[in-house]
């Protein structure tokens, strides 16, 4: 099969169609509310389909317009997206971290005609913008019940699929070459430059690959923290640690261009219930044993990204630093 060429005979929407016509009763999705599974079959995934899509076109909403989606990870964002591409539009996902100003330049930028929220507090950051979101002439909240799905973290694995071929680069970076990838970024060939280079796609992702194929996603390259004394470290597996422990509820690694690295913890939920005399014993104990495993991986030969851009590491160390600082409470140095 020529991978380039590849024209696709089945859209997504069509593809929900044929599997609600075939298995109506099977479950498609299952999601978390009010503490309790919830199951979603594929006739309702439909059904929940089509009645946004109806609703998008009763509102003007034409082929080729772009409509933006703002939400958590939650059956309503795949109901939208399907619905926004039923219509022939275009989805422009939005992150819900995301401030008032970048949500405003995303709109203004992709010429978004439409948006759909999740919360009250989404909305309001749209309304904040809108008057300078010219194209701008619809706004859509979800339900707000919140919901997660049942969903692996970060870690995950798999392989690639006949239809993809994958490569990694000498920086541990996943690059991607299939039939189906984006063509471009909008009105923004520099960008599209960087990314799409010989027919491949650089992810961003950072991945390790086993001798059987498996594949396993350890973190992302815009992520990667350059000390002064030049070693390139993932934040990732550090973070990812911590968080094994009762006791932490986040945790944020930072350190870029500095001798060594600082984590800011905030503390769960347990251990508030502690004395702080005690919780500071035992996050030391945690930090402890995350520094002996990670000395360990190391002595073991667990391989690391070899470079990464500094400018865009180091925007990335500030906005995850900033992040911390906004609910932190304990800093300690993770000696490396």
């Amino acid at each position: 099969m020529d991978l380039m060429n590849f024209e696709p005979i089945r859209t997504h929407p069509q593809l929900l169609l044929d599997r609600a016509r075939s298995e109506p009763n099977i479950v498609a999705l299952r999601h978390w509310r009010d503490g309790v599974v919830h199951a979603i079959t594929w006739r309702t995934y439909r059904d929940r389909v089509r009645e946004i899509a109806l609703g998008l076109v009763e509102h003007g909403v034409r082929h080729g317009d772009r409509v933006a989606v703002m939400s958590s990870a939650r059956p309503e964002w795949a109901f939208a997206a399907l619905a926004v591409q039923s219509v022939g539009g275009v989805v422009v996902g939005v992150y819900p971290t995301n401030s008032p100003a970048e949500i405003e330049q995303i709109l203004a930028h992709s010429e978004a005609v439409a948006f759909m929220g999740e919360t009250t507090t989404e909305l309001n950051k749209v309304a904040e913008i809108a008057a300078r979101a010219p194209k701008l002439r619809l706004v859509v909240g979800m339900d707000t019940a919140p919901r997660r799905y049942l969903r692996q973290p970060p870690g995950q694995r798999g392989r690639s699929c006949a239809r993809f071929e994958v490569e990694v680069a000498h920086d541990g970076e996943m690059l991607v070459r299939a039939p189906l990838l984006f063509r471009e970024y909008l009105r923004n060939p520099e960008e599209t430059d960087a990314v799409l280079q010989d027919g491949w796609f650089r992810t961003g992702d950072l991945i390790k690959r086993s001798a059987h194929g498996e594949i396993r996603l350890i973190g992302r390259k815009k992520d990667l923290i350059i000390t002064s004394g030049g070693k390139t470290i993932n934040p990732q597996p550090i973070e990812t640690r911590l968080k094994e422990s009762s006791l932490i509820s986040e945790a944020i690694v930072v350190g870029d261009a500095r001798k060594c690295l600082t984590v800011l913890l905030e503390p769960s939920a347990q251990a508030k219930a502690l004395t702080t005399a005690a919780l500071s014993e035992r996050l030391r104990a945690e930090l402890g044993r995350v520094n002996t495993d990670l000395a360990r991986a190391t002595a073991e030969g667990l391989p690391r990204a070899a470079s990464a851009p500094r400018g865009r590491t180091r925007r990335a160390d500030r906005e995850r630093q900033g992040q911390a600082e906004r609910g932190s409470e304990f800093i300690r140095h993770v000696d490396r």
